[in-house]
């Protein structure tokens, strides 16, 4: 499952400047979130808070390295922990709890979401259905 958050350029045109994967394997039994920002993005490591509410609910941390001279890439984990699963999964389960509609900050730089909970229930399925808990 991929998210965009998009703005709008110069020229009035969205742009994406932070993209969010939910990347899962079942064949290595590995889920991660993947973040993947412009080459402008700082490199090295930042924490990235989930806001509920207005209110800062789970902090997660982010390597950013730069991926050749085109993106700016990071894998997710629980602040002080090392696990990208368990980042993945209470990640995922904050979105489903506020139905799609959440917001990241990071360096005073929000982020704001909007899925339908049509399609965070189907990836919720499909993991599950190719995971063991």
């Amino acid at each position: 499952m991929d998210l965009f958050h998009l703005i709008k350029n110069d020229k009035h045109e969205f742009q994406q400047n932070l993209q969010i994967a939910f990347i899962s394997d079942n064949q290595s039994d590995n889920r991660y979130i993947a973040l993947k920002a412009d080459i402008s993005h700082p490199a090295g490591y930042t924490n990235i808070t989930y806001m509920q509410y207005g209110s800062p609910v789970d902090v997660f941390s982010i390597n950013w390295r730069h991926n050749g001279n085109r993106h700016t890439v990071g894998r997710v984990v629980m602040l002080g922990g090392n696990s990208s699963q368990q980042a993945f999964d209470v990640f995922l389960s904050r979105i489903y709890q506020d139905k799609g509609h959440f917001e990241l900050l990071e360096n005073n730089q929000k982020y704001r979401f909007n899925i339908s909970q049509q399609a965070i229930e189907d990836f919720i399925h499909c993991v599950r259905q190719h995971f063991s808990e």
